[in-house]
């Protein structure tokens, strides 16, 4: 199994925004990223989170995905902007406290300094 580096290397967010834990697989055009929901989190109240904020965790592990290429090429992990949606599906109202998640992100486009990935977390 591939050892990646630590998420504070490849996302420029340190906790507690962070919320993201590990880089589980990577290739230029996907990433599979490991989190857990944990008590005290910035969006976590009476144990919950809601779900909407999954839109977080996916920008995070696409901030992984770039971050990791940019540490192959040599350069620093860099601030990107979330520009928006084309569909947000959201199965459940909230994540609960504990729950473990996987964010899948699939780069479909990429020029110059913009992408556009397809992502999904499962739980």
């Amino acid at each position: 199994m591939t050892k990646y580096p630590a998420m504070t290397e490849l996302v420029p967010h340190q906790a507690p925004m962070l919320l993201v834990d590990e880089l589980l697989a990577w290739t230029p055009e996907h990433a599979r990223v490991g989190a857990k929901v944990r008590a005290g989190g910035p969006f976590v109240v009476d144990g919950r989170m809601a779900a909407s904020f999954c839109l977080e965790y996916m920008a995070q592990a696409i901030a992984a995905a770039q971050g990791m290429g940019a540490r192959l090429r040599g350069d620093p992990a860099s601030l990107g902007v979330l520009l928006g949606s084309r569909e947000l599906r959201l199965e459940v109202d909230a994540l609960e406290v504990g729950d473990q998640l996987e964010i899948e992100v699939d780069r479909e486009y990429a020029e110059g300094g913009l992408a556009r990935y397809a992502c999904r977390v499962l739980r």
